[in-house]
């Protein structure tokens, strides 16, 4: 279950987490060391849409802390709040800063992304992270009956940390059912391994400080993330406007 003692903003049927990214590096950290199997991931206005038509995925979203990702849960939570969140906590900046601070020696695990790709990450990771040892990897295209074999995989790798790289819903699905029985700590990382790689670019610096970064993405593959990011934020929009003039606010 998610840490009880966070303080959290509900949006919709996500609970996200109001902390600062010194705050949530801590808390990596503290089950890094500890030896806790804990999950976290992030979540955007895309993973509240999910939500609400995905059980399932609602369900594995409350076993796992998360983190704000994203302007669109920014504008919610000053919405239904008045006040947006501490600190943009996307994924695909701070997993990184997560690789670059946490206790040395670090094993980790690689979950997700195209047979081929997920390789690539690994070495990348080394090359790039001085004390963290890539000890495993598995792409992310597997089937569901061999999630087990994989699990025992990752447990007699000896990693501390596993990264899920499977996009919404799957990878916190899976996280959800399996992630405490790797026994290392757990991260959802969406297009982290193809971000570190190249096959998938970044948007420049400026753009992502203008925190429109979703606008490059949606330039780069219109067809693909068309229905995400234009349908898909006018509906998370329109849900929140709803949700600030019920009585119960962001229940």
């Amino acid at each position: 279950m998610a840490n009880a003692s966070i303080p959290v903003r509900q949006i919709g049927k996500a609970r996200i987490a109001t902390l600062r990214k010194g705050e949530a590096l801590k808390l990596v950290h503290q089950a890094l060391a500890s030896g806790d199997s804990t999950v976290f991931g992030y979540c955007n206005a895309h993973t509240v849409n999910v939500a609400r038509r995905n059980g399932e995925f609602a369900q594995a979203l409350t076993s796992m802390t998360l983190l704000p990702d994203g302007i669109g849960v920014d504008i919610a939570s000053k919405l239904l709040y008045g006040e947006a969140f501490p600190e943009n906590l996307n994924g695909t900046d701070l997993t990184p800063e997560l690789l670059a601070t946490a206790p040395r020696p670090l094993s980790v695990f690689l979950l997700g992304s195209p047979p081929g790709v997920v390789e690539i990450a690994a070495d990348r990771i080394q090359e790039r992270y001085s004390g963290v040892r890539v000890v495993g990897h598995h792409h992310g295209y597997f089937a569901d009956d061999e999630s087990p074999k994989i699990v025992q995989f990752i447990k007699n790798s000896g990693a501390h940390l596993t990264l899920v790289g499977m996009g919404h819903p799957r990878q916190e699905i899976w996280a959800a059912n399996h992630g405490l029985q790797t026994g290392t700590v757990v991260v959802t990382v969406g297009a982290l391994f193809d971000f570190i790689v190249g096959r998938v670019p970044r948007a420049p610096l400026w753009v992502r400080k203008a925190r429109s970064e979703w606008l490059f993405r949606l330039a780069m593959e219109p067809t693909r993330l068309a229905r995400r990011y234009i349908i898909g934020n006018f509906m998370f929009l329109a849900f929140v406007v709803r949700l600030r003039f019920r009585s119960d606010g962001g229940a």
